[in-house]
């Protein structure tokens, strides 16, 4: 199995792979390193700089392909060493403000930094997210806390309603239950 990708706005695929698939209206993006694009190779300086990149580069691949990063509904980050999970994190969810569409103080998409043994290319990080279409409907973000055996869980869901459902549940930007 031969796979080829020649791309100008994000890296070029490392294995046998989609870049992004789309259905039922919702984008996702397959794992994004923290690749130079037209060179492929790693951001040098470490965790902060490859974090940035890879979502840099998955942003590009929704443009590309005629999405939008700011439509984001989830993030998921893999990262190599467990000192960098609190660093990945803020990372994240500042490019998470940036991107928001919705107003001011409500929740963001759902942002999930998990620890891996290992990543392509010896990378220290790896993005992946999934986004709403373009004109598919409203997103609908919730936010909510559980205590669960005595460790306090900050939970958010992301829903893109159907434009009808969207006018049935007022607009979203209330919060959840």
């Amino acid at each position: 199995l031969h796979v080829s990708s020649i791309s100008e706005w994000a890296p070029r695929m490392i294995g046998p792979y989609c870049q992004m698939t789309s259905a039922g209206g919702v984008a996702h993006v397959a794992g994004n390193l923290g690749l130079i694009p037209h060179s492929m190779v790693l951001a040098e300086g470490g965790v902060a700089p490859q974090t940035r990149l890879a979502l840099a580069n998955s942003a590009a691949v929704l443009r590309g392909l005629g999405h939008d990063s700011r439509n984001c509904i989830g993030l998921v980050v893999y990262v190599t060493r467990e000192e960098d999970l609190s660093l990945v994190h803020r990372i994240c969810r500042a490019w998470l403000r940036r991107q928001a569409v919705a107003p001011a103080g409500a929740p963001l998409p759902p942002l999930l930094v998990l620890q891996v043994g290992g990543l392509p290319m010896g990378a220290a990080v790896e993005a992946q997210l999934e986004a709403a279409a373009s004109q598919t409907g409203t997103l609908l973000l919730a936010e909510w806390v559980e205590v669960h055996q005595s460790v306090l869980l900050r939970c958010s869901a992301a829903v893109v309603a159907a434009a009808d459902q969207a006018a049935a549940h007022g607009s979203g930007d209330e919060g959840g239950e």
